[in-house]
């Protein structure tokens, strides 16, 4: 065998052996996570409202093995993009975030807005969220003062608008 083969065969091991050592590590543990983060991100910053509703979900509630750490405001941010995009489930966690007031200040009506986008929302995947949604607002409507609830029917229509002209950069 001359050098130049076995110079080849050695160069072939040795890119199979460094490739063997880093692809468990690029498989398993939080760096699968940061790259798929960095994607949801990218997917996000495109406009996906399925990517801006994971993200809310990861910021909501981090897997525990993960370096993202909880951030309720981001949370908001996300589902708010997304319910804008008219994704019920994003409209449903957004209307539970202002009924709570976790990572945005707490208020009602506007809790009671989302619910009523989110049970009136007519996507395929709506249909589980929809009677959450119905029960929630049923619940919130005896709570809310008579102009509070003028107020919801007011934002509901705004949102209405924004989400049928998919006008998202005037919110």
């Amino acid at each position: 065998m001359d050098l130049a083969k076995i110079g080849l065969i050695l160069c072939l091991f040795v890119s199979m052996a460094i490739d063997a050592g880093t692809r468990s590590y690029r498989q398993g543990g939080a760096s699968i996570y940061f790259t798929e983060l960095g994607h949801l991100k990218h997917q996000a910053d495109l406009g996906d409202p399925s990517a801006q509703f994971q993200l809310g979900n990861l910021y909501l509630s981090p897997p525990e093995d993960t370096a993202i750490k909880q951030d309720l405001e981001r949370a908001a941010e996300y589902y708010f993009q997304a319910a804008l995009r008219n994704h019920a489930a994003a409209q449903f966690n957004l209307g539970v975030l202002y009924y709570r007031g976790s990572g945005v200040v707490e208020n009602k009506m506007m809790a009671s807005v989302w619910f009523a986008l989110a049970a009136e929302n007519s996507s395929i995947s709506a249909k589980s969220v929809s009677r959450s949604a119905k029960s929630s607002l049923d619940d919130l409507q005896q709570e809310l003062a008579e102009d509070e609830k003028n107020q919801q029917v007011s934002w509901v229509a705004q949102y209405r608008e924004v989400i049928a002209s998919k006008n998202y950069r005037m919110m």
